[in-house]
């Protein structure tokens, strides 16, 4: 599966799901460090709110990157920037929405680019988001290339999303609940240095689910290859900080960009 995933990262819709601290931009991040060392995209914009904030050093591969953009906020205007740029250039495109409140106002521009048949070859998106209702939207249940689910505790969306996206592959609710729970909502191991592992089981469009988890995946502890050097910023009319790139405030209200 996990194969399967790698292959096709540079043309998904994906999705990770669950409560706070369950892993999910853990993952998005550990993969965006395997696509920069492989070359996958031309242009990085991600959404960070915690980006500024980050201590462990998480997010010290993407520093300095003049094809990454950090943003610390949604906004619409954003996507409309990239529904301008994935037209000439292979675009990753990651949100996480940590205040959730991206995913209770879909607004029409990312509908628009969510469901351009253009975006599957040359966008990827990737949202990181609590346990939201929306995400039993038609947008999103066509869409969806890939969805990790991991530890929620609404038991009424656990339910829903089991309707929406894994019926097919149980006779009853309660023969997924019992693989869940065990593999997700009650998972205790720990790593070597003691903390406490997350797991997520996948949908896949395609019908290649998986209901062990990733906590097998070498994605997991996937190690980015050190910069050579730092490289020189773009010239850009848009004031930039020196660590975090172009934050969402300085894209909305400089004077001078041009999108």
């Amino acid at each position: 599966m996990e194969n399967y995933f790698l292959e096709d990262l540079a043309k998904a819709f994906i999705i990770s799901i669950g409560a706070k601290r369950q892993g999910k931009t853990y993952l998005m991040v550990r993969a965006l460090a395997y696509a920069i060392d492989n070359n996958m995209f031309e242009e990085y914009h991600l959404v960070f709110p915690q980006f500024s904030g980050e201590r462990s050093g998480a997010y010290d591969f993407l520093k300095g990157r003049k094809n990454v953009f950090i943003y610390d906020k949604y906004h619409e205007v954003l996507t409309q920037k990239i529904l301008k740029v994935f037209k000439e250039k292979h675009v990753f495109f990651g949100i996480d929405d940590a205040s959730g409140e991206f995913m209770n106002n879909l607004d029409t521009a990312f509908c628009k680019l969510a469901t351009c048949n253009e975006h599957q070859k040359k966008c990827t998106i990737w949202l990181c988001v609590h346990s939201a209702k929306k995400i039993l939207s038609p947008l999103i249940r066509q869409q969806a290339s890939f969805i990790f689910m991991y530890r929620i505790s609404n038991m009424k969306l656990i339910q829903d999303m089991y309707e929406e996206f894994f019926s097919t592959e149980f006779g009853h609710f309660k023969e997924f609940y019992e693989i869940y729970n065990q593999n997700v909502r009650q998972y205790d191991e720990v790593d070597e240095k003691g903390n406490k592992k997350r797991n997520a089981i996948v949908y896949s469009l395609e019908g290649k689910h998986d209901f062990e988890g990733i906590t097998n995946w070498e994605l997991i502890n996937y190690e980015p290859t050190p910069m050579k050097g730092k490289e020189k910023a773009k010239p850009n009319k848009v004031q930039e900080t020196p660590e975090n790139g172009n934050t969402f405030n300085n894209f909305r209200f400089s004077k001078n960009i041009r999108i």
